[in-house]
């Protein structure tokens, strides 16, 4: 995938995270796997963690697409221009910068 976005909206309750598909197949283990292998993103300067809502429904992904996953911004955690991790599988994308 190629992350297009990550921004904070919603009053700053609600995480967009905005992919465009390089890979179907990858696309669909990587963002709607398992639950335990979702992306799940880290706050750089606090080490926050914010993970995945689990999916309840099927997808599936077409190349050049653009998709989206909503997460929960617990207590605003994640705030614009923080910088977050990133972690997919056992990729880690580091210094993403959320607007």
């Amino acid at each position: 995938i190629h992350i297009s976005m990550i921004a904070v909206t919603a009053g700053g309750g609600v995480i967009d995270f905005r992919f465009q598909v390089t890979d179907a197949d990858k696309a669909t283990d990587y963002m709607h796997g398992a639950y335990e292998d979702l992306p799940v993103l880290i706050v750089e300067d606090t080490g926050t963690w914010i993970t995945p809502r689990p999916h309840t429904h099927h997808l599936n992904y077409e190349y050049g697409r653009t998709y989206y996953h909503i997460y929960r911004n617990p207590g605003g955690a994640v705030k614009p221009g923080a910088f977050v991790t990133v972690v997919l599988g056992d990729l880690r994308l580091q210094h993403v910068v959320v607007r």
